[in-house]
């Protein structure tokens, strides 16, 4: 491959009407890189014009990529990129020595520099990437060698590949708010390689754009309509209906499938920080297969399937404009998609209030799967919208740490019905009249709750118990829907379940955090062996699971609920309260 010409993997440089013709340079071999060749730059600095800029080689540093992978170590010396260098957005952008294709632009080769040096990914190392097709394809396609989320760490991965000196993906976010600053500082690892960007995203721009070609802006699309996200770099070539481009990984996820969309550049905006292109964003246009180290890759033409959103609101009984739209479907970055667009939902500016108090429901739908629905209630301060957001997300996130290829997402719902003020209560005793009941007699309970203006006040249910507790003793407690939907550990019980159906009538199980649940329980001791639970066993047999070593064996307590009933009140509870009591 250094030593020949490779033909028909370079991009055509003519433009007829809306129409690529595809031209046969060839690949300039990456051993006759030599310190002072003369190079062009091909990009867009400004809407869809593709221009030239002046470019020299300065070498190659071996190993710059990786083992076995050079970088072609280069410096732009065009007046149009004097203030501003090489910027984020520029990925992709083809290189040429004598027509002939050295490689991408991909790096800068220092966070604060200046003076226009940059590194090149050679062309062999995409052509590589390229030839892999399509690869293996599938809805809700996930690469084998992605670590799916779990329980503790599901928005939160590192990244799979190297980003050192990469220059990055500006990833145009439109419609998105600045309240939720505490996940700011998560952004490289949700979306590891990109560069978060106020507007340009929302696949609606008022003209259509031509037809992507060598050095035209390429978008990736993860979410579009009102709430919209989208990773904007450069084509290096296209040959047919194949398109390749940005010299890096988007996010370096392998085979997968993603829409991909042409761009207009509004303008470079220089930084030593962080130059970058800011774009608009066009109409879906094709779908990307490969997200490799090289390169990535798709094609012009289908698109992938896309699930929708609608998120109505209704604040301080107003009705807020609904928004809509399609986001990606892929297992790894769909629950953070829709995490991200619950916080939009709860944390709206507009209608933000130091304390609040919102019913939501997220009902997320599946292709021959059953809805998952979450019914919620909260309260309070900030953090308590954060408690709202992790209450509605993880559910989702631990659904497909387990099942992700086995769910197809067809839409999500977000219903938010905010006030505010806060009404927080919290659980300080429960008292009987007596310790001991016969079963078919009526034992009068009372709960007592404060909240935090200090007023108090207190509750009274009746308990009538089961003919199957006779002759037992059971704790009679009061709790909080909150504190019981921290019981609903998917985690523990994750082995138990084996097919998404059941994960999500499971789920769907969750308290309401305005109500307290009256609960006659006890604990059955039992062992957990690959999966099942043994229950009943002698006491010596919990012992020495509970002191095994390995990790197919453990002990396990479980809570057995004999009987339930429930008290909504005006206001978020939270808290337990219990009671023994003995049945005749």
């Amino acid at each position: 491959m250094r030593n020949g010409y490779i033909a028909a993997r370079v991009i055509g440089l003519v433009m007829i009407g809306a129409q690529v013709v595809a031209a046969d340079p060839v690949i300039f071999p990456l051993d006759k890189i030599r310190p002072g060749l003369q190079a062009e730059t091909l990009t867009v600095l400004q809407g869809t014009e593709v221009v030239s800029l002046k470019t020299e080689i300065l070498g190659i540093l071996e190993g710059g990529i990786g083992p076995g992978r050079d970088l072609i170590v280069a410096k732009l010396v065009d007046s149009k990129t004097e203030l501003t260098g090489a910027v984020h957005g520029m990925s992709g952008s083809p290189v040429y020595v004598d027509g002939k294709l050295v490689g991408a632009l991909s790096r800068r080769l220092m966070l604060f520099e200046k003076d226009g040096h940059c590194g090149i990914t050679p062309a062999e190392y995409m052509v590589d990437v390229a030839n892999r097709g399509r690869g293996p394809s599938g809805p809700g396609l996930v690469s084998d060698r992605t670590p799916m989320p779990t329980p503790k760490d599901f928005m939160f991965l590192p990244s799979p590949e190297s980003r050192s000196n990469v220059l990055g993906i500006p990833m145009s976010l439109t419609g998105w708010n600045d309240s939720w600053e505490p996940l700011k500082g998560k952004w490289k690892t949700l979306f590891p390689g990109t560069l978060p960007i106020s507007g340009g995203s929302s696949g609606k721009t008022n003209r259509e754009l031509p037809k992507v070609k060598a050095g035209s802006p390429l978008s990736v699309v993860l979410m579009s309509g009102d709430v919209s996200m989208a990773g904007t770099g450069t084509v290096t070539w296209v040959e047919g209906e194949q398109v390749v481009g940005f010299g890096h990984p988007m996010l370096g996820l392998g085979p997968l499938q993603l829409p991909i969309a042409p761009a207009e550049i509004v303008t470079l905006v220089p930084s030593y920080l962080r130059p970058h292109k800011l774009s608009n964003t066009a109409e879906v246009c094709g779908t990307l297969y490969q997200d490799r180290l090289a390169a990535i890759s798709g094609e012009l033409g289908d698109v992938p399937e896309m699930a929708t959103y609608r998120v109505h609101r209704k604040h301080q009984n107003q009705e807020r404009p609904d928004w809509t739209g399609q986001l990606i479907k892929h297992p790894l970055l769909t629950p953070r998609l829709v995490m991200l667009l619950g916080i939009q939902a709860l944390m709206e500016p507009q209608d933000f209030s130091e304390t609040f108090t919102a019913t939501i429901q997220t009902r997320l739908s599946f292709k021959d799967q059953p809805d998952l629905v979450m019914d919620g209630f909260y309260s309070g301060g900030v953090a308590a919208r954060f408690d709202a957001v992790l209450g509605q997300m993880i559910p989702l996130a631990q659904l497909f740490a387990k099942f992700g290829k086995q769910l197809s997402l067809e839409s999500v719902e977000y219903s938010v019905v905010s006030y505010e003020q806060g009404e927080v209560w919290s659980l300080r005793s429960l008292e009987t009249e007596r310790d001991e009941v016969e079963v078919g007699d009526t034992l009068k309970v009372r709960v007592r709750l404060k909240n935090d203006r200090g007023e108090e006040k207190e509750l009274s249910m009746n308990w009538e118990p089961p003919e199957e507790l006779r002759g037992k003793r059971v704790s009679l407690r009061c709790a909080a829907g909150s504190a019981l939907n921290l019981d609903l550990d998917f985690s523990i019980n994750a082995s138990r379940i084996e097919q998404p159906a059941d994960a999500i009538r499971y789920f769907n199980q969750s308290y309401r955090n305005n109500t307290l649940y009256l609960q006659a329980v006890s604990l059955d001791k039992g062992v957990l062996k690959r999966g099942k639970v043994q229950a009943n066993l002698p006491v010596t047999v919990y012992r020495t699971a509970k002191e095994s070593s390995f990790p197919q064996t453990s002990a396990v307590t479980d809570t057995v609920v004999w009987s339930q009933q429930e008290q909504r009140i005006q206001g978020m509870a939270r808290g337990i309260v219990a009671k023994g009591i003995t049945i005749r």
